[in-house]
């Protein structure tokens, strides 16, 4: 059965004032949604929720959820955007799940993440009926003892996690701080942005940053630093970013029948990936198979997860050729990825990696290594047979 999105976007407009910029909530037709974020409100042993978390939350992922509608819209994807299930009286559905450790016996690591995910897993596998989806984000309230208080929020969990997310809640995590020039309006960006940088990932994106000349045009990616941006200063969803959301199973609009994240799904096939670089332009051409979309991340070493904020994204449009396969051009102006500083120096590497994405909300990656002081004579990287790899 179909799941209202919710029955009122908050809309990211804004209004100048004397708090900076402002929220201004208006009421929209809401989307319909096949299927919807879980919520999961997480709290360990000796602790209790943060009073007002469901209003608070509540009004905080509407806002985000409004964020992402926008920029699918501006993107050319319609108005679409994760589904968020109600409770009777139309606030958000959150789940509040009682951790069987002390709150502050989780800490905030790695080895954290994965045991509270466990027990997620758990309670998820034993009510089946309140699972609405393969996303979810797990909220748990900030230590508040030792280095940490609602002040000084911290102690749990931050991160994204396969096709979930941590983010942690405080007492002023409340709409009504957005924009303001003073410690809670501060802190809301900080943390706001981070809901909706994780959540980002738990939706199928990588890091992504963005072309130089996007910057004056749009402002901060949010899969870039946008974390530190969104709701003050122009802060916005990459092309790439949309490709793969267009494609998540959060997005499915209501009726949607495709079987999202299936097992043994045969990747999709490249050919004739060449690239050229001829003065101060890269030259990208490739046939693709099977599917939706192609994204291209041009980034510098070291390429480790979290060392990819710098990966500068493109769109390549696909366009029918033969054979089943359809065919990509895209031209990089070098001027626009100067933030790399190998390619600004013209020295050391760089790597193109191409990123398939499938209609099944898989995606697969392959990777190019462009050599800046040892191309060949005529500039052609033809890299041969590629193998693409399920994920990031």
């Amino acid at each position: 059965m179909a799941v209202l999105a919710s029955a009122l976007l908050l809309s990211p407009a804004t209004a100048a004032g004397e708090k900076g910029s402002a929220v201004v909530p208006v009421a929209q037709e809401p989307p319909q949604a096949q299927y919807c974020l879980n919520v999961v409100y997480f709290v360990g042993q000796g602790a209790e929720p943060v009073p007002g978390y469901r209003e608070r939350l509540g009004a905080l992922l509407r806002w985000v959820q409004a964020f992402y509608a926008q920029e699918m819209e501006h993107n050319g994807f319609g108005h679409r955007t994760f589904g968020l299930a109600e409770e009777a009286g139309g606030m958000v559905e959150i789940q509040l799940l009682r951790g069987r450790k002390a709150h502050n016996a989780y800490g905030c690591g790695p080895d954290a993440a994965e045991t509270v995910w466990a027990e997620v897993q758990a309670y998820q596998a034993a009510h089946p009926e309140k699972c609405r989806s393969a996303h979810t984000l797990v909220v748990m309230p900030t230590l508040t003892e030792g280095a940490f208080s609602h002040a000084r929020p911290g102690g749990v969990p931050f991160c994204g996690y396969g096709r979930g997310c941590f983010v942690l809640d405080y007492a002023q995590f409340d709409l009504r701080h957005l924009g303001e020039r003073s410690d809670e309006g501060r802190a809301l960006t900080k943390w706001l942005g981070g809901l909706a940088h994780e959540l980002g990932h738990a939706m199928n994106l990588p890091h992504n940053d963005a072309p130089a000349g996007d910057f004056d045009r749009r402002g901060t990616p949010l899969m870039g630093t946008g974390n530190y941006t969104l709701g003050t200063t122009p802060t916005y969803l990459t092309k790439a970013s949309c490709n793969l959301l267009a494609c998540c199973q959060l997005l499915a609009p209501a009726g949607d029948d495709t079987v999202y994240y299936p097992e043994h799904a045969a990747a999709p096939e490249l050919a004739d990936v060449r690239l050229r670089v001829q003065g101060d332009t890269l030259h990208v051409g490739l046939r693709c198979r099977g599917a939706a979309y192609v994204n291209l991340y041009v980034q510098d070493p070291p390429y480790g997860c979290n060392d990819d904020y710098d990966a500068v994204s493109y769109d390549a449009p696909l366009a029918e050729d033969r054979d089943g396969y359809r065919r990509a051009e895209v031209q990089v102006d070098l001027a626009d990825i100067t933030t790399l500083p190998h390619v600004e120096e013209r020295c050391g590497e760089s790597a193109l990696d191409i990123v398939c994405v499938a209609r099944d909300g898989l995606h697969y990656r392959t990777r190019i290594t462009i050599p800046w002081q040892q191309l060949p004579p005529d500039g052609v990287i033809a890299p041969g047979p590629l193998q693409l790899q399920e994920g990031y």
